[in-house]
């Protein structure tokens, strides 16, 4: 049996179902990725984990596809956490990795604006310095398209199908975001934005980009939310806030229905590509 290895954050692995704290979880049957493995008759294989940085994402498919005693998947699900996501090399006292509730692995810390409390405390002043007056969003942005595009050509070369979104609306958003200010000032900007949208809508196949090409289906580029959603393509952020039956758990997280509606959505993009597995 071919297998499905899908990764991500906190969204795929799927935080808050229920039994996802149990020692070892037990809610891995109800995550989209069991429930569409089940499906396209796959074998599901979940190398996400609670507050992954792109970096980490990318780290850890790479070493997955490379590592020789993996064999290779016939599908990969990837998708991509925050922008605002970062790591950070530290060396940590013994009994941090007990207390810290996302994980680190390569003692490389993932952290956020919301996280800096995390780090070491000669970081964390530098970091939060650096993070509020240089950092954006589009210095994550370049980096992304960089590793959404080597992605697409390792699979293909490898011969694997891969499909590649974001988890989260606010993504979209902030590429609305970078295309308003090429609107606004096409000297200062133009270069950049006119790279973003020709990567997304010409060099990354559809299923290579889904959740980016907000592009589609928007007349014009406005500060609603709903309007950073593709039109074909819904994350499962929407999902849980627009669909009967679904909805967002206390911590923010996704519901097992949405799961269901999710795996569904991917299952029906595969037969839109005609894609068969063995």
């Amino acid at each position: 049996m071919g297998k499905l290895l899908t990764t991500g954050c906190s969204f795929v692995w799927g935080d808050e179902l229920d039994g996802y704290d149990n020692n070892p979880p037990t809610h891995w049957d109800k995550t989209f990725t069991y429930k569409l493995a089940d499906t396209l008759g796959l074998e599901p294989v979940i190398i996400a984990e609670c507050g992954n940085s792109n970096h980490k994402i990318y780290r850890d498919l790479i070493d997955y596809l490379t590592d020789p005693e993996n064999d290779d998947p016939e599908m990969i699900f990837v998708s991509w956490s925050a922008f605002k996501r970062h790591e950070l090399f530290e060396i940590k006292e013994k009994d941090f990795e007990e207390r810290q509730k996302i994980k680190r692995f390569q003692h490389m810390t993932q952290y956020s604006p919301e996280r800096f409390h995390w780090l070491n405390k000669e970081n964390k002043e530098i970091t939060e310095l650096f993070i509020n007056l240089v950092w954006n969003y589009e210095t994550p942005m370049m980096h992304l398209l960089t590793q959404m595009k080597a992605l697409q050509a390792l699979c293909d070369a490898k011969g694997i199908k891969i499909m590649q979104t974001h988890f989260h609306y606010r993504m979209g958003f902030a590429i609305q975001e970078m295309h308003k200010h090429q609107l606004n000032d096409p000297t200062y900007y133009g270069k950049f934005s006119t790279y973003v949208k020709k990567t997304i809508m010409e060099h990354l196949r559809w299923e290579n980009s889904l959740g980016f090409r907000v592009w589609e289906g928007c007349d014009e580029l406005s500060r609603d939310h709903t309007d950073a959603q593709q039109k074909d393509w819904h994350d499962m952020y929407y999902l849980s806030r627009n669909t009967e039956g679904c909805k967002i758990l206390e911590y923010m997280h996704p519901c097992e229905n949405t799961h269901t509606v999710y795996a569904d959505q991917i299952a029906n993009i595969t037969k839109k590509l005609g894609w068969k597995f063995s």
